[in-house]
């Protein structure tokens, strides 16, 4: 959500934290919240054909979700078009700028340690870290 609310700087992140989040709300893949158009919403029910599956899918969007979708009406596609590659370089950048952003103090924007498993032959090893490198 730190995400999803943030005021970017630039419209770049703006757009590519939309896809991000539209993803993380809906369950869609990069390639199906990339190719989404206007036509597939139906009495507020996203009805996609999943391109890894190969299937129609119904999802009823989240109140966030619907929010994003209202920022792009009126557009040719429903949300803006960025490659995955961009995406992700983008996602990045905007990671970065939130937790340099002087408002945010350490350890506030992200609270939770990541667990990093290492798995060399048959021995398995994990350890849980900050999720921030110092």
């Amino acid at each position: 959500m730190t995400l999803n609310n943030y005021q970017f700087s630039c419209a770049r992140l703006d757009q590519a934290r939309y896809l991000f989040c539209f993803g993380a709300f809906t369950g869609f893949r990069h390639c199906d919240a990339h190719s989404l158009l206007p036509e597939h919403i139906q009495n507020e029910i996203i009805h996609k054909n999943n391109i890894k599956i190969k299937r129609e899918v119904k999802i009823p969007p989240n109140k966030h979700a619907k929010a994003i979708l209202n920022k792009y009406i009126g557009e040719p596609y429903t949300l803006k078009q960025i490659s995955y590659q961009k995406a992700n370089d983008y996602i990045k950048d905007c990671l970065e700028e939130i937790v340099s952003d002087e408002h945010f103090k350490e350890g506030q924007v992200f609270k939770h340690k990541v667990i990093i498993r290492k798995v060399s032959r048959q021995k398995v090893t994990e350890k849980a870290v900050n999720s921030i490198k110092q």
